[in-house]
């Protein structure tokens, strides 16, 4: 039987003996992981640690590996670099629209719900329209829409069922008949 695990406050930790501990396996924890990234996408990783108050900074993966990755990434151009960033960015903006469409569609789906509801009581509690105010109203205009919307795209479907069955087939072309002229005479050679 495992125990859970403690949520971890976010703040600063006030005995050092304990901060030490949780930096330590933390920036083992880190370095595994920067490890496991760097081997399982092919990608170049250098991190930093450095704590203000002492005079040493932990270069992973060591300090000479470090270096060539940084002034590799350093030798890219300016331009390189920044192309790179506007690709980023141009993702982030699409992640963002995607957000609110999503966003769009689940407000017009939840409007169209309660008009639904609204609908529904007008109809079956008979309250009638005289209760209902112009926010509703605009609700169940926008609910009659759709609803529309829906018959209309269904009797279109409807009505090209039935051209089709209507509609008689296409005989198929001389073209594409076999000759039964050429297969007899072949057989008669045989």
């Amino acid at each position: 039987m495992y125990m859970s695990r403690k949520r971890v406050k976010y703040e600063k930790i006030s005995n050092e003996a304990k901060e030490k501990v949780l930096c330590t396996k933390r920036v083992e924890s880190l370095t595994r992981k920067a490890n496991e990234l760097s081997i399982l996408c092919g990608v170049n990783i250098g991190i930093v640690i450095h704590k203000p108050s002492e005079n040493n900074a932990i270069l992973w993966p060591s300090p000479e590996v470090f270096g060539d990755r940084l002034q590799q990434f350093l030798e890219f151009s300016g331009f390189e670099r920044a192309k790179k960033m506007i690709d980023h960015e141009k993702y982030l903006q699409q992640r963002v629209n995607d957000a609110i469409e999503e966003m769009s569609k689940s407000q017009y789906k939840k409007e169209l719900k309660e008009s639904q509801l609204l609908m529904n009581e007008i109809l079956i509690k008979d309250k009638g329209f005289s209760a209902v105010d112009l926010g509703q109203l605009g609700c169940l205009r926008s609910f009659a829409a759709q609803i529309l919307k829906k018959l209309r795209l269904k009797n279109d479907e409807l009505n090209d069922q039935e051209r089709q069955m209507l509609t008689p087939p296409v005989p198929p072309s001389p073209l594409s008949m076999p000759n039964f002229h050429m297969i007899v005479s072949n057989k008669d050679q045989i």
